[in-house]
């Protein structure tokens, strides 16, 4: 049975949800203990509970904003992409879809040329058939861009 999520969940009822689906055991053997006191500290309310202990997802958490407090961001942003990949997820710079254009038509043109990039190195690709990993690089590359322009777009519009 799925959860149905609704809201944004804390860490602790992050770790509750894990426990309760993936077990007690799981974890222990996952996180190296032999005793689960500090996974249950880890599950428990802070606000009703006389026993917790910070979880992992809290010392990631603190971590990262430390990194970027201290102006490391790009390292902050690459350890969350390293935690989007296992699920699939792609991560972006909220800094890189802010748009540089007021007019959200000049930006619907820039949306138009990136595609544009994909479809030339896509076709300058696939003349042999055979798609190598740099060809795969570049046509993935100028998609990116494309997708960068496109969130662009969506910010002018929002922002008109």
């Amino acid at each position: 049975m799925k959860i149905k999520i609704q809201k944004p969940l804390k860490s602790y009822e992050i770790f509750h949800f894990v426990k309760e689906k993936l077990g007690k055991e799981y974890l222990l053997h996952l996180w190296g203990f032999k005793h689960a006191s500090s996974i249950y500290m880890w599950c428990a309310d802070p606000n009703r509970a006389e026993y917790i202990q910070p979880n992992p997802l809290d010392k990631i958490c603190t971590m990262l904003e430390d990194l970027n407090a201290l102006g490391h961001r790009d390292i902050a942003l690459a350890a969350v992409r390293c935690l989007a990949r296992p699920i699939g997820f792609e991560v972006r710079d909220p800094r890189d879809i802010q748009t540089d254009k007021e007019d959200p038509n000049l930006e619907f043109l820039d949306v138009i040329n990136a595609i544009g990039e994909v479809s030339k190195e896509l076709q300058g690709a696939l003349e042999d058939q055979i798609l190598d990993e740099e060809e795969k690089a570049k046509v993935l590359e100028a998609a990116d861009e494309a997708i960068k322009q496109l969130m662009q777009l969506k910010d002018a519009v929002r922002k008109k």
